[in-house]
């Protein structure tokens, strides 16, 4: 039987260097490699993949953040998932991401952590029901790890279920509701207030 986290729950799902993680978007699953172990998000008690569309269900960041950059802007890469993201909107996200005085610029010319807190910014203005996040502290400094930390907590308050695949232990223990240590021989449930 899949194991159910509630949707209004951030939790972090960490694999060991050797572990392989499948996000199932459509369907707001997650399963190890070669394991038939799911864990599935619901809302209320219902999945909460199957009580929207698929496509409007899921947010994804992916850890290499240059595939998902589309637009020749940073406010046009908000507002191609989400058109209420231009104007003053637009610009506060982009301030509460530190990427504001860079409105002029290129995405595909920015550093890899600025295209991280981009693409992240982008699946915050979508207003997903579930974000699902791989690697989202790859090339980020300690100053910007404390607000892509505050960020997903804050989209987790929102309502929204927040997948994060990650090898960063300390960035799982600071910001997680619930730890799933993925390895080789499946997945393992951690106790509220437990830490791995």
């Amino acid at each position: 039987m899949p194991a159910s986290v509630e949707a209004s729950q951030l939790f972090i799902v960490t694999t060991s260097a050797r572990g392989k993680i499948t996000s199932h978007a459509s369907t707001g699953t997650c399963a190890t490699a070669g394991d038939t172990e799911t864990t599935r998000v619901t809302k209320g008690g219902r999945d909460a993949a199957h009580s929207l569309s698929s496509e409007a269900a899921c947010a994804l960041v992916m850890q290499d953040t240059g595939r998902q950059l589309f637009s020749d802007t940073l406010e046009g890469e908000l507002t191609i998932g989400a058109s209420e993201a231009s104007g003053e909107a637009g610009e506060a996200l982009l301030a509460d991401f530190d990427l504001a005085h860079l409105g002029d610029r290129h995405p595909l010319s920015l550093s890899g952590g600025q295209k991280q807190r981009l693409v992240i910014a982008a699946a915050r203005a979508t207003g997903r029901h579930i974000v699902i996040l791989d690697e989202p502290t790859s090339g980020v400094d300690a100053r910007h790890l404390a607000s892509i930390t505050s960020t997903l907590r804050r989209i987790a308050d929102e309502g929204a279920a927040v997948i994060v695949v990650t090898h960063d232990g300390e960035f799982a223990s600071a910001c997680a509701d619930q730890l799933i240590t993925l390895t080789p021989m499946g997945a393992k449930h951690a106790c509220e207030g437990d830490h791995q």
